[in-house]
């Protein structure tokens, strides 16, 4: 599973008082929930006259870096790394399964 650099998705966030951006719990992409368990960093960029609030964020073993674009208000997802587990039965790699939820 490959997701090009500026798929479009889908967050679900919080904005909390006090905080400097908002926090990141849920993103849709594809057909898949991925539920946020830790936030791993937060930073912005500047292209021009738009900032961009970028997210590395982590689901269980495996770690995503978003984009949100702070003008258009519009969710990016730039970087999939997921976490690869040798099957022993079948003797090769395989992919672990990130969380959909329910």
């Amino acid at each position: 599973m490959n997701a090009r650099a500026g798929t479009p998705i889908d967050a679900l966030v919080v904005y909390r008082r006090r905080q400097s951006h908002p926090e990141l719990r849920t993103f849709f992409w594809q057909t898949r929930r991925v539920d946020v368990s830790r936030t791993n960093l937060v930073h912005t960029e500047r292209e021009g006259e738009t900032t961009y609030l970028v997210y590395a964020v982590s689901s269980g073993k495996d770690h995503f870096d978003l984009r949100f674009d702070t003008r258009r208000g519009r969710w990016t997802l730039e970087k999939v790394d997921f976490d690869l587990r040798l099957d022993m039965r079948r003797g090769r790699w395989t992919l672990e399964k990130v969380d959909v939820g329910d």
